[in-house]
């Protein structure tokens, strides 16, 4: 393999189906080139930095790393979000990549916009390419029923509790990673003892309620009861996800747990005793049960 480069350019601050094609269009094309696929980024939170009115994100900086190599990158740069990068014109930005990488071609989206005030477009990049001999790749916009998948029709899909609809157009299911914490004790009392998680106000935010899915502790999989919200049952307002996970036995405190989050079962309800929740949390359960089994016989 030579050190030529095939550069996948964008934000990709969710890893959407669309972010996923142009990032695999790089690994594809760089392949047939004898390349180095190489995906172009930005560090931290760039809407937030922008000041963008809905800055949250949907996958972090660490996890977005890892969607990339997951997806066949073999190099992610990240560009500081700092003033002096974001103050870039279109030939500076281009510059400074030629500067780090010998670079044979580019892979975009259409609507792909860089630059200071985003000023430059995929046409601009075709331009740059051909006075310095390299290929431009343009990926078309990914639609879902006729509108363009992006991050900002994502985060309505989670806010509205459409956790399946949302999952089909990401790379990979929404999840949230975090350090187990104690909880208050009550679900362990209920046969149901929980991995407790703050709540990210950072991260895309979910409909309050009770979700399927499952969590990663220690390297392995468990499916999982998820509590996203608060815990009217036992008077308690403070927001949390409260996740039991089928088949756990042992102590997570302190541990890092990612839950994943798959189908949205119900709301929060506010039960009139202990056992009625308990009755509850085995109708759940059986959902659960159910699910796995149903994604056990479509993976075979």
């Amino acid at each position: 393999m030579s050190d030529r480069v095939v550069l996948a350019l964008g934000y990709f601050d969710g890893v959407h189906k669309g972010h996923a094609e142009v990032i695999k269009n790089a690994v594809e094309y760089a392949k047939k080139t004898d390349g180095i696929p190489v995906v172009v980024s930005f560090c931290g939170n760039l809407r937030a930095t922008l000041g963008v009115k809905d800055a949250k994100y949907i996958l972090s900086e660490e996890e977005r790393k890892s969607a990339f190599y997951s997806l066949g990158a073999k190099e992610v740069f990240l560009l500081p979000t700092d003033k002096a990068t974001l103050s870039m014109a279109g030939r500076e930005f281009l510059d400074l990549l030629n500067s780090r990488y010998d670079v044979y071609g580019y892979v975009c989206g259409e609507d792909y916009r860089f630059g200071k005030n985003g000023r430059w477009g995929a046409e601009d990049l075709k331009k740059y390419a051909a006075e310095n001999g390299q290929t431009v790749t343009v990926t078309p916009t990914y639609l879902f029923n006729g509108k363009k998948v992006s991050s900002t029709l994502i985060k309505t899909m989670l806010k509205d509790g459409k956790i399946e609809c949302a999952n089909s157009l990401l790379f990979a299911p929404y999840s949230v990673s975090g350090t187990v914490g104690h909880g208050r004790g009550e679900g362990r009392n209920l046969g149901y003892p929980t991995l407790n998680l703050k709540i990210d106000e950072a991260k895309a935010e979910l409909k309050d309620g009770v979700y399927l899915g499952g969590c990663v502790l220690d390297g392995k999989y468990y499916p999982a009861m998820i509590n996203y919200g608060d815990s009217p049952t036992f008077d308690s307002k403070k927001r949390v996800i409260e996740t039991f996970a089928l088949g756990f036995k042992g102590d997570a405190y302190g541990k890092k747990v990612t839950v994943v989050f798959k189908k949205y079962l119900r709301d929060i309800e506010k039960f009139g005793s202990e056992e009625e929740l308990r009755k509850q949390l085995e109708k759940d359960e059986e959902k659960l049960r159910s699910l796995q089994n149903d994604e056990i016989r479509t993976e075979r």
